[in-house]
């Protein structure tokens, strides 16, 4: 009887920690397929890569971490950004 107890109030708290916390998660909102794409475009002409056609080659520019933060400013601006061209 008391492993029942036991099991009825663990889901009643369980249930009122989940219901504390839900609110306080913020949504993610989804990005346009348009905005994704040219952001893509955009983010290829500033990194271009090693050798055409083998995107397993690496970019020339940049590291992956570099085109990341790009790609997320990119579409925080609404795909609205300036390319520069590649530093040697």
């Amino acid at each position: 009887m008391r492993e029942k107890w036991r099991i009825g109030v663990g889901a009643v708290a369980l249930f009122l920690v989940g219901a504390v916390l839900l609110p306080t998660v913020s949504q993610a909102e989804a990005i346009s397929a348009e905005v994704a794409r040219k952001c893509k475009i955009l983010r290829a002409k500033q990194f271009p890569p090693r050798q055409v056609g083998n995107p397993a080659a690496g970019s020339a520019y940049g590291s992956g971490q570099d085109k990341r933060e790009f790609f997320r400013r990119c579409v925080a601006n609404g795909g609205n950004i300036e390319v520069s061209p590649p530093v040697r």
